[in-house]
């Protein structure tokens, strides 16, 4: 029996092996669901700070304004984008050192069985 994790089958195993794949996931659709309307929310920012600076600088706020949504829009998606992609990179990261202890455990008990059963004089290869 693992004491760290109280795993002492391979059915355990495979059922947290499951769930950890299942929330990993999860949180890389969260991750991009949390980078949609990022775009939009820098076009707003993009266009009040156009709007000041076209105001002073020419008298025109519509053109700032536009010129402001544009460079926002792209600048916040590419932020998005970019944070995105490391937790992407985190999440798959984290999910094969998640694999490796399972497959660890996994030969941990095969080895573990295979002593006791050989104890009893069964003949066990694996």
């Amino acid at each position: 029996m693992n004491v760290t994790t109280g795993l002492c089958s391979p059915f355990a195993l495979q059922k947290q092996s499951t769930q950890q794949q299942q929330q990993n996931q999860q949180a890389q659709e969260q991750a991009a669901q949390s980078a949609q309307g990022s775009g939009v929310r820098g076009a707003a920012r993009g266009a009040a700070a156009g709007a000041i600076i076209g105001e002073v600088a020419d008298d025109e706020a519509g053109k700032g304004a536009a010129i402001g949504a544009a460079v926002g829009a792209l600048g916040a998606r590419r932020r998005a984008t970019m944070a995105q992609e490391q937790q992407s990179q985190k999440l798959q990261a984290q999910s094969q050192q998640q694999q490796q202890v399972s497959a660890q455990e996994m030969t941990n008990f095969k080895k573990a069985f295979s002593v006791c059963l050989e104890a009893k004089k069964y003949m066990v290869k694996y």
